[in-house]
This record gives structure tokens, C-alpha cells and sequence, in this order.
């Protein structure tokens, strides 16, 4: 079908998008390069999101994806500083009762990423019933520098989303949307994003469902260590001096490009945090009370101790096997495991001495190498350990954080299928006698991409079928709140019972096949054990990680 083109008046102005042919032959509309704020550039670098009052011409045509925020990823050549963009995807512009809304974050570690329709085309969510909007977001030291003696509060990208979600609230109705039905989803940094907002007050005002696939506020590279010493050494590579005021260290950042700061921000980390895996330089803050639009300003374990206004159904989960997909990385940096192997002790064990850190150390490799050597026959080992670390286990600590302390319904997943759409296993050759979904491997059974030619898997075919019963999935939640419609066996996690609370252990439904999902308490449980006793003899609880 001949694609036509379609106006649409919002707040701002017209749009002009085209009207195109979903999989199944019906019509969907795609509105791509819409502006959501205005250009955070020039005297607005730094500073949370304006509104945009006014399109820049209307009627704007919004055929090709707005450019992507700078970072190191070369897929994408059109960058730019002005970059607060976002898409939306729907299947009826008037229907009879509006439809859920689905805003996506996506990933990268607040680094690299960008919602273009190339890594995320959302047919098959669309297909099901939904709008979705696909989101940009300041990354990098332009998106989470932080320097608030010179004013710059950070968080600048967690403020640009929650700006997209106002964006939302006021203009979705005219693509068909409901904006009293809106679901925040997202991935990894985008998942760990959707849980800051679920943790603030001023953000949930703007939502009703959420879903946060392999990050919550607990992840081990989520909160930025020593922000403002790296905001100075940033403009000192830069060419500021060492002896500079913080009001110099900002004119300094203020007068450099936007290209050159994206370039110098890994070496603004320690020299051992650069040979990490899964490091990244300029990430979230718990802001100071008092910060303009501030996110988070506490703890995020005493966040998400408080009572919210409204209730908010919550799904959150991982892949079965986060860490293998470092496994090319491990291999490359065997020897420094081998030589140190504190490398494996999580960033969020609150340790005070070099013999703390000696007796964390041989724990983790008693518990999970028993007897053997770190070698390459004992990789997995290493994966696990990093997987649990960066992702397993601060999605458990999140749910039982939730489960003692809040009302609404929390929906636990692992995501275990293996098949065509697996594209991270694919991209990270991780040979096929590996088994288990890796980190982000569910991302293709919700979205189409042209770079990774999901296209070429057929609807007819296994991975074809699961692509659709996962979108179903997700939309179901976002319509109802509970996926029920789709998998009528996944039950919500239970409540700790009184005195019983250390025992407590989520149950999670098995995302594997069609017809062989099942609830399962099996999954990481030995594990969360282990780690559950030694967060509490350094933390005094594993409830309480350390975040700066």
C-alpha cells in the first residue's frame, strides 16, 4: 500500500506524518522528529528541559527520525546537541475508546543509544493495539554532568524524559492515545530510568503503569562516583587549569563542543574504573534538596520505603543470563581477573579496608569457583558473577523493596527464550553450547530493526510467533495493569508475612515458550542467598546498597 501523508494539530503546531501499511496490512500512522522541548543549547547546556511553545515551522514534517544525542556509537552520523526528539507510532488516530500509551526509554548506560527507528520500529506493538512514543534523551556529560556549586544540578536527561512524558500527557489524545493510560517502558539504562521515576513523586504524575526490563535504582553502574570531581577534571582535559574556581570549571564546559566533551568523558574516570567492564563516566545523581525539577534527592532504598499518591502497577524482570553477554570482554581481559580478583566484588558492598576487601573477595570466588582457578574453562563463572552484580540482583532487591513497602501489583519475569530474535547473542557471538538470554535479548521480540534485519524472521516461524505473543504481553499490561489476558497463571509477588520477612523470595513467571511459561522460585535463588549474607555483613543489610 502507497504510503499518503497525514496532518495532525497539536499544542505547538500541525505535524505532518505518512500513513503505512503494518505487518498484517492494516494502517498504522508514524510521526517521526517531533520536538518535545526546546534546543538544550547555548545558555540552556546543562540546564533541565523548556518547553517548546512553538514548532519552528507549521506545518512540520516529521518523516525521518530527529538526530540522535552525542555519543561514541558510529551506527549514527546525524548527532546533534539539539536532540530532544521523539516518535510516535499508532494505529488509529480517532478510535472509538482511546488507547494505551507506551513511552520507551531506551538503553546504553546514559552513554551511548538513541530511540531511532532503526534500533527501534515498533510494528508489532502497534499491531496490538497501542500508541507507542520512542524517546531521545541528553546523554553523557551534556545529559548528567553535575556541578552544583556552579549551578548544574544534573540529571539533565532523567529531566528530558520526564519533559517527553508532559510532552505525552498534553498531546497524545490527537495521535489516539490516552493520556490517563500512559505505560513508561524501558531497557537497562532505560529500565533503570523508568524505576528513578516510579521512585519520584513529581514523575508519577505523568504515568500509570510501568515496566523495567534489566535495570532498577539499584544497578551497580547506575549512580556517578565523585560527580563534581569529574565534572572538573572534564574541563581540565579540556584545557582549564587545576586551579580554577567551579565558576571557571563551567565557562570552560560551556565554551567547549559538544563533539569534543563526548570524546574526553572516559577519561574522566579512574584509570582502574576505565579497564572495568560496564563503567560509564557520567551517569545520575541523587541531587541536593532544593535542585530545580530534581528526581531523586534520598537514598533510592528510602525512596522506595515512602507511600505514593497513587498506586502504580509495576512489572519488572531480567534475561536468565545478563552477564554472557560480556563474554567476549572477559575473554579479552582473563588476566586481570586472574591477577585481581576484586574485580568481582560489587561496586554497591559498602567495604572500609583492604582486608574487607581481601575477605569479599574470597567469598565470592569460594562460593562460585569452590575449588577451581579463574580460567578461561571457567568463564561462566566470571559472567555470573558480573551479571548478578549489574543487573540480577538489584531487579531482587528492588521487588522485595517493593514487595514490604508498596501496594500496587508487582509482576516479576525472566526472559529465557533462545531463537532468532535473540539478536545481543548473536552480535556478541556467544557460541550456541552457551545457553541462556543474554543482556537485552528480549529487545527484538518488541521492536523491528532494519540494522539488525529482524524483517527476515517471518511471523509464521517460532521466533515470528513469540515476537507476537511477547508484544501481546506487554500491551495487555499496559491496557489492564496485569498481564493476565495473555498468561492468566502469572501471579503477582507476595507480601512478605509478618516475621517471615528473611525468608522472603519473589516468585517470577519463566518467559521461555509459547505454552511452556510457567512461575518459577528456582531462578537465582542459591545465589541471592549468598549475596543476601554478604551485603548484610558489610552493609548491615542487602536492602541498603551503597550509591554515592
Amino acid at each position: 500500500m502507497a504510503e499518503s501523508k497525514i496532518t495532525v494539530s497539536i499544542r505547538p503546531g500541525n505535524i505532518v506524518g505518512l500513513k503505512r501499511a503494518l505487518p498484517n496490512g492494516t494502517d498504522w500512522y508514524v510521526f517521526k522528529g517531533i520536538p518535545y522541548a526546546q534546543p538544550p543549547v547555548g545558555s540552556l547546556r546543562f540546564k533541565p528541559p523548556v518547553p517548546l511553545d512553538t514548532l519552528p515551522t507549521s506545518p512540520l514534517e516529521c518523516f525521518v527520525d530527529g538526530p540522535s544525542c552525542y555519543s561514541e556509537d558510529v551506527r549514527f552520523q546525524r548527532m546533534s546537541e539539539d536532540c530532544l526528539y521523539l516518535n510516535v507510532y499508532s494505529p488509529q488516530l480517532q478510535p472509538k475508546t482511546p488507547l494505551p500509551v507506551m513511552v520507551w526509554i531506551h538503553g546504553g548506560g546514559f552513554y551511548v543509544g538513541t530511540s531511532d527507528s532503526a534500533l527501534y520500529e515498533p510494528p508489532y506493538l502497534v499491531q496490538q493495539g497501542a500508541v507507542v512514543v520512542c524517546i531521545n534523551y541528553r546523554l553523557g556529560p551534556l545529559g548528567f554532568l553535575s556541578l552544583p556549586s556552579a549551578g548544574v544540578d544534573g540529571n539533565m536527561g532523567l529531566k528530558d524524559q520526564r519533559m517527553s512524558l508532559r510532552w505525552v500527557r498534553d498531546n497524545i489524545a490527537q495521535f489516539g492515545g490516552d493520556p490517563h493510560n500512559v505505560t513508561l517502558f524501558g531497557e537497562s539504562a532505560g529500565g533503570a530510568s523508568v524505576h528513578l521515576h516510579y521512585l519520584s513523586e513529581v514523575s508519577r504524575a505523568y504515568f500509570h503503569r510501568a515496566i523495567a526490563q534489566s535495570g532498577t535504582a539499584f544497578n551497580d553502574w547506575l549512580w556517578q562516583r565523585e560527580p563534581a570531581d569529574r565534572a572538573r577534571k572534564l574541563a581540565r582535559l579540556l584545557g582549564g587549569e587545576e586551579s580554577d574556581t567551579d565558576e571557571a570549571v563551567l565557562a570552560t564546559l560551556m565554551g567547549a563542543s559538544a563533539e569534543q566533551m563526548t570524546a574526553l568523558q572516559n577519561q574522566c574516570m579512574s584509570e582502574r574504573d576505565q579497564t572495568m567492564l560496564v563503567r560509564f563516566p557520567f551517569t545520575p545523581v541523587i541531587e541536593r534538596v532544593g535542585a530545580v525539577d530534581a528526581i531523586i534527592t534520598e537514598h533510592p532504598a528510602r525512596a522506595a520505603e515512602k507511600t505514593f499518591a497513587n498506586p502504580i502497577p509495576l512489572m519488572l524482570g531480567s534475561t536468565s543470563d545478563e552477564g554472557l553477554v560480556l563474554r567476549g570482554f572477559v575473554k579479552e581481559k582473563l588476566p586481570l581477573y586472574q591477577t585481581d580478583p576484586t574485580r568481582l566484588i560489587p561496586v554497591t558492598l559498602a567495604l572500609d579496608s583492604e582486608e574487607q576487601e581481601r575477605s569479599a573477595r574470597d567469598a565470592i570466588v569460594k562460593f562460585f569457583f569452590q575449588e577451581r582457578p579463574i580460567a578461561e574453562e571457567t568463564m561462566r563463572k566470571i559472567t555470573t558473577i558480573l551479571g548478578d552484580n549489574l543487573n540480577t540482583l538489584p531487579g531482587y532487591i528492588a521487588a522485595e523493596l517493593h514487595a514490604r513497602f508498596q501496594s500496587a501489583p508487582l509482576y516479576m519475569y525472566v526472559f529465557s527464550h533462545m531463537g532468532a530474535l535473540n539478536k545481543y547473542r548473536e552480535e556478541y557471538k556467544i557460541p550456541p553450547e552457551e545457553v541462556g538470554a543474554v543482556h537485552a535479548d528480549e529487545l527484538y521480540y518488541l521492536f523491528s530493526s532494519s540494522l539488525y534485519n529482524t524483517a527476515a524472521v517471518q511471523d509464521h516461524t517460532e521466533s515470528g510467533r513469540f515476537r507476537e505473543y511477547c508484544c501481546n504481553l506487554w500491551v495487555n499490561f499496559a491496557r489492564f495493569g496485569n498481564p493476565h489476558a495473555t498468561l492468566v497463571d502469572w501471579a503477582p509477588v507476595e507480601r512478605p508475612a509478618k516475621g517471615a520477612e528473611d525468608s522472603f523470595y519473589p516468585a517470577a513467571m519463566n518467559l521461555k515458550n509459547i505454552g511452556d511459561c510457567t512461575m518459577t522460585t528456582e531462578f537465582f535463588y542459591e545465589r541471592f542467598q549468598f549475596w543476601k549474607d554478604l551485603y548484610r555483613k558489610y552493609n548491615g543489610s542487602h536492602l541498603l546498597p551503597k550509591v554515592e
